[in-house]
């Protein structure tokens, strides 16, 4: 979750959350940032959630996290910003994911990533997906390094398997 340092290491890429500018580096798009409430069926099942403001009174993954007031707001739950709360916070998706689905509690997280799991039920999207306004991932190299070969290949490598998605 560091922010690569393109100068102080041999990293040829990097995935950036933001606006897509920074300096010295070529950013190029890969898909628009959203994010939405995700746990396992029986999480859901267990503590019924069938609203937005249910997402008050369970246990939420990193509570404090300003993607919950976002994703909050954006569903038009009066509480927002939710009150604060003691809570876990992990370091990663990959981490929220496997505490969700050991029933943990409901993470913030980017649906595109757990396709899989979705698509199998190991994990449910409550809620529609809402985007988080102006922020996009983009795949970042060195301008300096624009067509080395390796890097052209793994972006259109990328983005051949992202078209998959779409």
């Amino acid at each position: 979750n560091e922010l690569v340092d393109f100068n102080a290491t041999n990293v040829d890429v990097a995935i950036r959350v933001g606006r897509g500018t920074w300096a010295g580096l070529r950013a190029d798009f890969l898909y628009r940032s959203h994010d939405t409430p995700i746990c396992a069926p029986g999480f859901l099942e267990a503590n019924r959630i069938e609203r937005p403001e249910d997402m008050l009174r369970v246990e939420r993954l990193a509570p404090n996290d300003p993607w919950w007031a976002g994703w909050l707001a954006a569903a038009g739950v009066d509480t927002v910003p939710p009150p604060q709360r003691r809570g876990i916070e992990l370091d990663s998706q990959l981490q929220e994911a496997s505490a969700v689905q050991g029933g943990y509690g409901i993470a913030m997280m980017t649906p595109i990533l757990w396709r899989t799991e979705l698509d199998a039920g190991r994990l449910v999207q409550p809620f529609e997906t809402l985007f988080q306004p102006g922020t996009a991932h983009y795949l970042v190299n060195r301008e300096t390094r624009v067509g080395v070969r390796k890097i052209e290949r793994f972006r259109e490598w990328l983005h051949a398997e992202l078209a998959k998605d779409r």
